[in-house]
């Protein structure tokens, strides 16, 4: 899934610090938008909550009825009921913005992004200060590589909600791949601490860190990756070149034969020969 590998200033350095002459050969610094973060499982709904104020009501309503039947689809994980049980509650109330969110949410498991967009757009129209649908729709925006419409949603979620700690993480993904390495590092500092444990976003603040010249910070963040995904060859690629510009040459060796030995297993030949060079050049 995490395909950056660290080039510019950080290969530089892994060049220097074992006085090769010549440029070291590294694999290319690509990187794959992140699949959009499910929000918590939803809960239940009554007709009062649904408007946006709590309480029950006794009269039998068919919009609710076909939302619920929704959230017990995506709680199963039959995400294409789901998009129907939502449709069917938006056909009996258009303006429930909850069953626009949850269809949302449903096609952007199924992959389904400009509908998704679509959806969470029409549930901001009916509940414009709904932080969450800022939050979902950037997260989207993200996989569709519209960077810049996903950093205004995530801005704005945030002002709505400033302790929405996924979106702090999104935004902080953005800003990693829009180049604003001392914003993403912030952003996923703060958030780090309040979201699920999950490898890509030690990832991305790795891989601002590395921008930020942050290099014994760029190995805590590598080997939390490690400790979450160990057959992550890109891993222990950038946290070599991480090694080697601490001027940890033994570290950044035994490291880089782990990104060799992996990439081989994976069949991914053309890294695996670059990894082989700057083995080659590290061993002198």
């Amino acid at each position: 899934m995490h395909d950056r590998l660290l080039g510019g200033a950080a290969a530089a350095l892994l060049v220097l610090s074992v006085a090769c002459s010549g440029p070291a050969p590294a694999p290319s610094a690509t990187t794959t938008p992140p699949t959009a973060t499910v929000p918590p499982p939803p809960t239940f709904i009554t007709q009062g909550q649904a408007s946006g104020t709590p309480g029950r009501t006794a009269t039998p309503n068919p919009a609710l009825a076909a939302y619920n039947r929704g959230l017990e689809s995506v709680n199963r994980g039959d995400h294409r009921q789901a998009v129907a049980d939502f449709t069917e509650a938006i056909q009996a109330d258009p303006t429930l913005a909850a069953a626009y969110y949850q269809r949302g949410a449903a096609r952007a498991a199924l992959g389904e992004l400009e509908a998704a967009v679509e959806d969470f757009t029409q549930a901001l129209q009916y509940q414009p200060a709904l932080a969450s649908a800022y939050y979902y729709r950037g997260a989207v925006r993200t996989q569709q590589n519209d960077l810049q419409g996903a950093l205004a949603d995530l801005d704005q979620a945030l002002d709505l909600d400033p302790t929405l700690a996924l979106a702090k993480y999104q935004r902080g993904v953005v800003r990693t791949l829009l180049g604003d390495m001392a914003g993403a590092n912030a952003d996923l500092t703060e958030a780090l601490p309040n979201i699920p444990e999950t490898a890509i976003a030690y990832y991305y603040r790795g891989t601002a860190r590395s921008a930020l010249g942050d290099y014994t910070g760029v190995v805590e963040d590598f080997t939390e990756v490690l400790r979450l995904e160990p057959n992550s060859p890109n891993a222990y690629y950038n946290r070599a070149v991480a090694y080697a510009a601490l001027g940890d040459r033994e570290r950044a060796v035994a490291d880089l034969e782990q990104a060799l030995a992996q990439y081989t297993e994976q069949g991914d030949t053309e890294n695996a020969q670059r990894t082989e060079q700057a083995l080659q050049m590290l061993r002198g």
